[in-house]
């Protein structure tokens, strides 16, 4: 899955909505409306799927930035070793969020939220040569030898926090669903894994999702996350030794940022 699709937004609405009807005719209870509380805090925790992380580590595989790095040397008979399999992913698909909400009526609240999204992140290695060096008697057991990979290190990253306001609506006496607007903030970083430019833009987005609540503070939810897809610019990346000069190049990437969020929410009402 590379987008978050209407049809499949509309899937998750009405599977949720069943649930949420399931849920309310079983336990009628006016206690879960939390009568009597006019002010909420919210903080919730929630994991992105799919993972973005694996869509920039898989475009890296794609352009040939999928190579291992690997690094061997010996003193007679002991090896020092070290590899790593590239690309790697670098982000994290746990989100966060806090919010604050009014109730206005019996059956609504709105508020306003304050959040960190899912980032995502990769590295990719692409091998340019390879050298190695042997001390003392040939064969297998040299006095000294070292054996290394050298190539071109790419780095992309895109990290966000947002400012959103909410409007939540109880469906039955332990269900809910909400829908808001969020303005996003986004850090994204792009070039070699050590001379990386860094830009920073403002984004609209949005949050709509559905909820189950398990007692009267603790929630669990399903959301669709609308964020506009990041464009990474292409560039290269040129070093040069004893045998001659090198260059690789990378092109631009568009990066499809909205998805879902499954997650747990603690309320605490007065």
């Amino acid at each position: 899955m590379t987008t978050l699709h209407p049809f499949r937004l509309l899937i998750l609405f009405l599977a949720m909505f069943l649930a949420c009807e399931s849920f309310g005719q079983a336990s009628p209870n006016e206690k879960w409306l939390l009568p009597g509380k006019t002010i909420r805090i919210r903080l919730a925790a929630s994991k992105a799927v799919p993972d973005l992380s694996d869509r920039l580590a898989g475009e890296f595989d794609k352009t040939g930035f999928g190579d291992v790095r690997s690094s061997e040397t010996g003193l007679w008979i002991l090896s020092f070793d070290s590899s790593d399999d590239y690309p790697l992913s670098e982000g994290s698909s746990l989100g966060l969020e806090f919010g604050v909400d009014y109730r206005l009526r019996p059956k609504w609240w709105v508020g306003l939220s304050v959040g960190r999204d899912a980032s995502a992140g990769a590295s990719g290695f692409r091998r340019i040569s390879s050298s190695s060096l042997s001390i003392g008697q040939p064969g297998n057991w040299p006095l000294f030898y070292s054996l290394s990979t050298s190539g071109h290190t790419a780095y992309r990253f895109v990290s966000s926090a947002y400012l959103g306001i909410r409007a939540e609506y109880q469906l039955t006496p332990r269900c809910a669903v909400h829908v808001g607007p969020t303005l996003d903030l986004r850090w994204i970083s792009n070039g070699e894994q050590f001379q990386y430019q860094v830009r920073k833009e403002w984004r609209p987005g949005g949050v709509a999702g559905a909820q189950v609540s398990l007692n009267r503070w603790l929630r669990v939810f399903a959301e669709g996350r609308l964020r506009s897809a990041v464009t990474f610019d292409g560039f290269s990346i040129e070093s040069s030794d004893n045998d001659g000069e090198y260059k690789s190049y990378l092109s631009s990437f568009t990066l499809r940022m909205s998805h879902i969020r499954l997650g747990a929410r603690v309320d605490l009402a007065f």
